[in-house]
């Protein structure tokens, strides 16, 4: 899930929304939520990251995400980095920000975990009618 918070002319806007995806890893999951929520921003701005997935932060904050970008997305052993076209899309719209991350706690963690296990609860509901009308 991802939620970015505006000031525009001194009013906060928010939009918010839930990436899902069946049979992927947290850390695509995590790039495609920046993703959509930096196509959410029409301008350059200053922001920051706030992530609980471990490998995403450390990614970016070591620069290692960065190193592998320059290297062709491929490690120090040659082989390809998983979500490559994903880190291209996510440095391409990064480039254009001032950003920092943080794994720090935020305000909106509390309401962002209920909203996710609100549509959780909710997919699990539709996936069980669906297999049950079958």
């Amino acid at each position: 899930m991802y939620l970015v918070e505006c000031v525009i002319n001194d009013r906060i806007e928010s939009r918010e929304g839930i990436v899902s995806f069946p049979d992927t890893t947290e850390d695509a999951i995590t790039v495609t939520a920046l993703i959509k929520a930096l196509l959410e921003l029409n301008k350059s701005c200053k922001f920051k990251i706030y992530t609980s997935d471990r490998n995403i932060f450390y990614a970016l904050e070591t620069g290692r995400a960065q190193q592998f970008r320059k290297q062709g997305y491929v490690n120090a052993k040659g082989i390809p980095v998983k979500n490559a076209e994903l880190w291209e899309i996510l440095f391409e719209l990064l480039q254009k920000h001032e950003w920092e991350i943080t794994r720090e706690d935020h305000s909106y963690r509390l309401y962002m975990d209920s909203e996710l296990k609100k549509a959780h609860k909710s997919a699990m509901g539709t996936a069980t009618s669906e297999c049950q009308s079958q």
